[in-house]
């Protein structure tokens, strides 16, 4: 019997409280992972599955577009989580989005911040 990790196990008891599609499971001899369909118990036990709980889905940084000058072209958050409107698209730097022009959002009463990483918060605007 191999040593079934601390992740699994909490992904399991998780499973018995909220249901299975709270979970996802890989099998070790494939890379992603999935929906459970059922669980296994002999395949958890023998290390061939890995259950975690699933990750939330990642949202976008959001605001309302027409509170914004057509000038504003994208947004982003850096990663102090100042959320700023631009004029041009910006370039990651190593803590915050580099760019000449834009606004602070924080004024802005339709925005809302999301769940992803700063480094990830780049929002275009829609066309």
């Amino acid at each position: 019997m191999s040593k079934v990790s601390q992740e699994t196990i909490a992904a399991f008891l998780h499973a018995c409280e909220h249901g299975e599609e709270s979970i996802e499971c890989k099998d070790i001899s494939y890379h992603d992972w999935e929906d459970v369909v059922a669980i296994s118990i002999s395949n958890v036990i023998n290390g061939r599955w890995q259950l975690r709980i699933k990750p939330e889905p990642e949202i976008d940084d959001y605001v309302d577009w027409s509170h914004l000058s057509p000038d504003i072209v994208a947004i982003a958050r850096d990663e102090n989580d100042g959320a700023y409107g631009y004029t041009t698209i910006p370039m990651k730097g190593q803590h915050s989005w580099r760019c000449v022009g834009g606004i602070n959002l924080r004024f802005i009463s339709s925005y809302k911040r999301g769940n992803k990483p700063w480094d990830k918060s780049l929002v275009r605007r829609p066309t």
